[in-house]
């Protein structure tokens, strides 16, 4: 198995209202929240090393 695509946990606190923002946002793209949060942080690597 090729290691970098080994997946694992990270735990983030946020306040509730973030993570009902953060839902409604999941909820328009039609994605599981884990799913959105996830998507979102890679585009945001990816902006931040082409930057």
């Amino acid at each position: 198995m090729d290691k970098s695509k080994k997946s694992v946990t990270i735990i983030v606190r946020v306040s509730e209202d973030t993570k009902v923002e953060l839902q409604k946002l999941a909820d328009k793209d039609s994605r599981k929240l884990s799913d959105y949060v996830r998507l979102e942080l890679e585009k945001h690597i990816k902006v931040r090393k082409e930057g």
